[in-house]
């Protein structure tokens, strides 16, 4: 119950980190010409890696025009909440809102990542800096994160099944012998 109650607040914060990323410039998108496409100024991560790459003239202000990926993230989350906050009001069992947001979030995550192209991701965590440079790593992560969800579901499920089949027991016994 828990879980189903917090995904959401937690995902509303991811929103709001999403916007701190396209401030900070990092999380930014593939080159593009969409008509929404933006740039990201001198000293910005989007910047060095398009100078890195030669992509640049020397006396360039700005990236290149990318996808905004972090605008597309905090979209995407936002919706999610609402898609959660609307399952809340539904009767389901517990944790099914907070499975469904791991589902729901790795498909966007998916999706995410064609539009993506920046190489490494720095996470903090307790002042320490952790660098994720391989995509790979995170997948994992993510897949565990589902499996750790998935894993909670099927106890759930067998714990339901099993108390339900205890209850029909003895519901027949009580009949049998009365």
């Amino acid at each position: 119950r828990a879980g189903d109650a917090i995904i959401p607040c937690v995902l509303i914060g991811l929103s709001w980190g999403r916007i701190g990323c396209f401030m900070n410039g990092c999380c930014f998108g593939k080159v593009t010409t969409v008509p929404w496409a933006v740039q990201f100024p001198l000293d910005s991560p989007a910047f060095y890696k398009h100078q890195n790459l030669k992509l640049l003239a020397t006396d360039a202000s700005s990236s290149l025009a990318v996808h905004p990926a972090q605008f597309y993230a905090t979209v995407l989350a936002v919706l999610t909440v609402l898609i959660l906050l609307w399952l809340q009001g539904k009767k389901k069992p517990d944790g099914t809102v907070l499975t469904a947001s791991a589902l729901i979030y790795g498909i966007v995550r998916f999706v995410l990542e064609f539009f993506r192209d920046d190489d490494h991701r720095e996470v903090t965590h307790a002042g320490a800096p952790v660098l994720l440079r391989d995509r790979r790593a995170e997948e994992a992560l993510g897949r565990e994160f589902l499996d750790q969800v998935l894993r909670h579901q099927q106890i759930f499920a067998v714990d339901f099944l099993r108390a339900r089949r205890d209850l029909v027991l003895r519901e027949l016994a009580g009949g049998v012998t009365g």
